[in-house]
């Protein structure tokens, strides 16, 4: 709180409080006035803390259980109701915890906070309204009172406190008085602020004067300071269990609006680059939706060369696969490894030649006619198949002018 500006709301008008300074009140009345206040707000990156009028707030401590706490936002203004003369629908209600069993709370009137906003309108935005009371000074064991020209503030607690006409501060201080006695008397009424204060702290320009103005029980704890309310905001501390009004209905919301008149230009380029960007790929996707359905049509064309029946699964694998079984040299497999190995057995055998080949793809075995000179020579051709890893039978043999002519069916022996 010692870093932030006070806005504070009289009846001359809007003022302000520079933290950290004693020479009083500044007028908001000029825009000059609202510059250095914004000026001052920007350089320190701190937001202003409005005080409301103390007379238009009313203070509260109630106790709350942790499973009341979930719907205090709900049921506050109810448990309240028969405190107040006025219909709670016409009041705005703000809430804080004090510790895990008190809640600390202010109430207004919503057109009291209208009328704020209306007044605060054209100041740097604020994120705190507190009522005037618990703006100054306080420990527990103390009172603290600010006396000025025409009316006092006084805090009595972490959330009690009120603001009065000077002349009305005996009747309300004596008030006061009596019922922390009262709680005294019956300990059912006792609370955390019930007991009288050990030390008034009187923040008053004239002494002597306003002495008057305080009961007997207090005048005699009183401990009296020169100074108005900028000099009690020296020693005020930063606290966060203040009932901020800025709650609820009135909660500060996002600048939505002054953003977008901001940025919509740059907002409206960014658009058009995102479309145009989301156009070109869409294109490109058309075109290259259109190249790859030319080049699984080229794919299959290609295939049904190779296999014109049949499913194309994966024609890269599967024609790889064909590919592999067309391959010649020994170690490889199909119809050119087996008539590899055929035809280097039957060129051993000068005179033998072959006369048809049959070869069965699925079963991976070939049909060969052979004609030589002799069965001699037509089996030494099977022998030597054989010693190469062929299994090869002879189903049929006949003799035949100019020699004999055989059957054999030959297949890889892991096949067999």
């Amino acid at each position: 709180m010692r870093d932030n500006a006070i806005i504070r709301l009289l009846d001359s008008g809007p003022v302000w409080y520079l933290p950290g300074a004693s020479d009083g009140a500044r007028s908001l009345g000029d825009e000059q006035a609202i510059s250095a206040l914004q000026q001052f707000t920007s350089e320190r990156r701190t937001p202003p803390i409005v005080a409301l009028p103390g007379s238009e707030v009313v203070l509260h401590t109630i106790g709350v259980s942790p499973a009341e706490r979930k719907h205090l936002d709900k049921s506050l203004p109810f448990r309240l109701e028969e405190e107040l003369a006025e219909d709670v629908t016409s009041l705005h209600f703000s809430h804080c915890p004090l510790n895990d069993t008190q809640q600390a709370v202010a109430l207004t009137r919503r057109q009291n906070m209208t009328l704020w906003q209306q007044q605060l309108a054209a100041l740097p935005a604020a994120r705190q309204w507190i009522a005037e009371p618990l703006l100054l000074p306080w420990q527990p064991g103390e009172w603290t009172l600010l006396l000025e020209q025409d009316k006092a503030l006084v805090r009595t607690g972490a959330c009690r406190g009120f603001v009065v006409e000077k002349a009305l501060l005996p009747v309300f201080l004596a008030s006061a008085v009596d019922e922390v006695s009262d709680s005294a008397v019956d300990p059912s009424q006792a609370s955390s602020h019930s007991t009288l204060p050990h030390a008034v702290i009187v923040y008053s320009q004239d002494h002597e004067g306003e002495q008057s103005l305080l009961p007997s029980v207090l005048l005699q704890r009183a401990q009296w300071r020169n100074g108005d309310f900028s000099t009690a905001m020296l020693l005020a501390d930063a606290n966060d269990s203040l009932p901020n009004l800025l709650q609820g209905d009135y909660a500060p919301r996002l600048p939505l609006l002054a953003w977008w008149r901001q940025w919509r230009a740059v907002a409206a380029l960014l658009l058009l680059a995102i479309v145009l960007q989301l156009a070109a790929t869409f294109s490109d996707f058309r075109a290259l939706s259109v190249q790859n359905q030319a080049l699984l049509a080229q794919i299959e064309n290609r295939f049904r060369h190779v296999f014109p029946s049949g499913v194309m699964q994966d024609a890269e694998i599967q024609l790889r696969r064909k590919l592999e079984s067309l391959r010649g040299g020994p170690s490889s497999t199909g119809f050119t490894s087996l008539l590899y190995v055929v035809g280097k057995a039957i060129a051993l055998q000068p005179g033998a030649r072959v006369s048809s080949i049959n070869y069965n793809e699925r079963l991976g075995d070939m049909r060969l006619n052979l004609v030589a000179d002799d069965f001699e020579s037509i089996e030494s051709i099977r022998q030597a198949m054989i010693s190469v890893g062929l299994d090869a039978v002879m189903e049929s043999s006949n003799a035949r002018s100019g020699g004999v002519q055989a059957r054999l069916r030959i297949r890889l022996a892991s096949q067999a």
